[in-house]
């Protein structure tokens, strides 16, 4: 009988007894003194290998001594990309403090449900987001400190600036000693997990641990000493794991606050970038913009797609535009914070996310029964690996994220093929029932996108006493064109 597991194992490594924080400063510490960290676009600051590892470490000792910040109390940072959310995040690491990321445009609503949850003792915020922090500390007394990172002329008293925790330089500092990285919490990112609003989920040592490995394996990631260009958020679990993964292979970050097409295109051209890493909203960009054509990005060999497919036209004027034979689709999610399929350097097939990554077993079962699929059968895709401890504060949707084998359930449909390529079909949630049928919006939405005419299209599910469930789908037709509804609806019924 064939197996129905498909597991990737990792290739002779031993897990390390001690933290990450401490692998992440030492490797800074390898690099030539002079080599540069972060290129920071708005503000023209740049930050060197050594300055990372020398504040952070200045940091750790003051947020002990002054803040009394010790092993497991949370640390939250309301902040984008820059040189300060490292600086912070690396003490954190070494004092084995969990790290909440929190987005500074949130609500006061939003800030204060996620402070509920994790209750941080520390937090580490830009002005932008400073009134609402301290607006959301006046019912959550368990904050101790606010800490800003920049300049805010209104700031009130109380508030702490980052550049007074990192005046009195250290010498000697030891390294808080994790005993197990499997347990011992070192990020809170924020997920929906497969149903539900928004849950903390707590990423341990070990998985930002197996993150690293997965960097140093030139089969996944072919080194490359080319700066690349960051914009997607580190308080998105994506480009979090981007940038501390570029960080410990010594590449040259240069980071971008939000996406500014001329900037952007600017610095992969000024910067000769080899590797684009892509959301499928700036795959789109790259492929259909005429400003794309004004700038020389003859350096880009690798490009990389997360947190979503592109259209198949969009992924063909990619591969036209750069020259390239393949986009290395990498599919991932929060609560294992680490590439679960990739596509192989050399190419895969049309569709595909790729193949099963090292440390990863996976499986394909029945969401009705549970029961194990095989090859080319559609199921729930569930993984395991070095997966989340668990969602902060909610011992119950803890358990639910987990089956009784200890995989985690994605919510996401999806197959493998005879050569154990892996397929997404469509989010379970989203299914249409249909009698006794299952059936995936997406799939009816892609042949609704191959009709002429048709500029996006949406699929829903409408109550129906005989049926259960009849698809009704919203279109929207490209500027000037005539649809016809009958057509339309014939083929994609």
């Amino acid at each position: 009988m064939e197996s129905r597991i498909i597991t990737a194992p990792l290739k002779n490594i031993k897990i390390p007894y001690e933290s990450v924080g401490k692998l992440l400063h030492d490797r800074f510490n390898s690099f030539p003194e002079n080599a540069t960290a972060l290129v920071k676009v708005k503000a023209s600051v740049t930050w060197t290998y050594h300055e990372l590892a020398t504040k952070s470490k200045n940091l750790a000792v003051n947020l002990q001594e002054q803040m009394k910040i010790a092993k497991n109390d949370v640390i939250a940072i309301v902040s984008g990309n820059s040189g300060e959310f490292w600086v912070v995040t690396l003490a954190a690491l070494y004092l084995g403090a969990p790290v909440h990321l929190l987005n500074p445009r949130y609500t006061t609503y939003e800030l204060k449900r996620y402070f509920e949850l994790s209750r941080p003792k520390l937090i580490f915020c830009v002005s932008e987001a400073l009134d609402k922090v301290q607006e959301v500390g006046k019912e959550c007394h368990f904050i101790e400190k606010i800490v800003l990172f920049d300049e805010a002329p209104d700031a009130s008293r109380g508030t702490t600036r980052l550049g007074d925790l990192l005046k009195n330089p250290c010498s000697i500092f030891e390294f808080e000693t994790i005993e197990d990285l499997e347990d011992q919490v070192a990020f809170i990112c924020h997920s929906s997990g497969t149903t539900g609003l928004p849950k903390g989920a707590m990423i341990t040592h070990a998985n930002v641990w197996l993150n690293l490995c997965h960097s140093d394996d030139d089969d996944l990631y072919p080194k490359s000493p080319n700066p690349i260009v960051n914009v997607v958020p580190v308080y998105h679990v994506h480009g979090f794991s981007l940038s501390y993964t570029s960080l410990y292979q010594g590449v040259k970050i240069v980071i971008m606050d939000n996406f500014q097409p001329k900037i952007y295109l600017e610095n992969v051209q000024n910067h000769g970038v080899r590797k684009l890493f892509l959301v499928p909203s700036l795959g789109d960009f790259l492929a259909n913009s005429p400003l794309v054509d004004q700038y020389d990005l003859s350096s880009v060999k690798e490009i990389y797609l997360a947190a979503g497919v592109l259209r198949k036209n969009t992924e063909e004027k990619i591969l036209d535009k750069f020259k390239i034979v393949t986009i290395r689709t990498v599919y991932g999610l929060t609560e294992l914070a680490a590439a679960i399929f990739i596509i192989p350097v050399n190419g895969g097939k049309s569709g595909s996310c790729g193949r099963v990554t090292p440390g990863h077993q996976v499986k394909i079962v029945d969401p009705e029964t549970g029961n194990p699929l095989g090859c080319n059968q559609t199921g729930e895709i569930c993984v395991k690996g070095f997966a989340m401890k668990g969602y902060v504060n909610d011992a119950g949707k803890s358990r639910e994220a987990f089956d009784s084998d200890g995989f985690v359930r994605t919510g996401d449909l999806g197959y493998y093929d005879q050569d154990l390529y892996f397929f997404i079909v469509d989010r379970m949630k989203d299914l249409i029932k249909y009698k006794s049928f299952q059936v995936p919006p997406l799939e009816v939405e892609q042949v609704l996108l191959m009709f002429p005419g048709v500029a996006d299209a949406a699929v829903v599910g409408r109550p129906d006493e005989r049926c259960g469930e009849l698809p009704v789908a919203f279109v929207v037709r490209e500027k000037g064109a005539e649809v016809d509804e009958s057509e339309s609806t014939c083929m994609a019924g």
